[in-house]
């Protein structure tokens, strides 16, 4: 049975979500709403038609199962496809780093919503991002995945957030296990596949009006 993901034409939250289904070798549709009139009459049309509870982007429909959010939707598909750490004593670590990740995704967010200042804040929060990554590094360890040896649903959010980070700014990528851990990551089967692919996300941000940043190497 065909699992649909529905998001918009960007990385967001959907890029970590389309990782995985890559990754697993998933039957999946990657249902894409444009940023224009059209894309949004279509997200509108669906939102009006369907018997989801919660409506939003991105969403996930795996036969009766049809849900919405993120998170949500990674947890469920790292529960069917086995990326998740079963064993407590290691599965606290990818409850932390999911938890460090929002925190991450949403001050970046906010910075690139900033309508004044923005350069000063820019020019701080890329002074301040090696020493972070230096923590996410040692939080790693050499060769290891978020749990351990495991691959789970976390990592995938976690390269995300890398290499937008590493978009922004090229410059602060110092640290050598967070390096090994992008490259050992980007080639896995499937997430290469889909990296080097036709349907790869080109665009980071919803609509560039509203973000400062808007994807480009700094």
């Amino acid at each position: 049975m065909t699992i649909t993901l529905g998001y918009w034409s960007i990385h967001g939250r959907g890029e970590p979500i389309r990782l995985l289904l890559n990754y697993v070798g998933a039957d999946w549709e990657n249902k894409i709403y444009y940023m224009n009139p059209e894309g949004f009459a279509d997200w509108g049309k669906f939102k009006e038609s369907t018997d989801m509870i919660f409506p939003n982007l991105p969403y996930l429909i795996d036969g009766d199962v049809k849900m919405s959010e993120s998170l949500a939707i990674l947890r469920y598909l790292g529960a069917k496809f086995d990326l998740v750490e079963k064993d407590h004593t290691k599965a606290y670590r990818v409850d932390m780093m999911e938890q460090l990740l929002q925190d991450v995704v949403n001050a970046f967010i906010n910075l690139n919503r900033e309508k004044e200042g923005y350069e000063k804040a820019a020019e701080k929060y890329k002074a301040d991002l090696p020493a972070k990554l230096e923590k996410f590094g040692k939080f790693l360890g050499k060769g290891n995945y978020v749990a351990g040896k495991k691959l789970t649903y976390v990592d995938f959010m976690l390269y995300e957030v890398l290499i937008v980070h590493k978009m922004f700014s090229p410059a602060s990528f110092t640290d050598d296990t967070i390096n090994e851990y992008m490259d050992t990551f980007s080639n896995l089967p499937g997430v290469k596949s889909w990296l080097q692919g036709e349907q790869k996300s080109k665009g980071f941000h919803v609509l560039p009006a509203m973000f400062a940043w808007t994807g480009a190497p700094n």
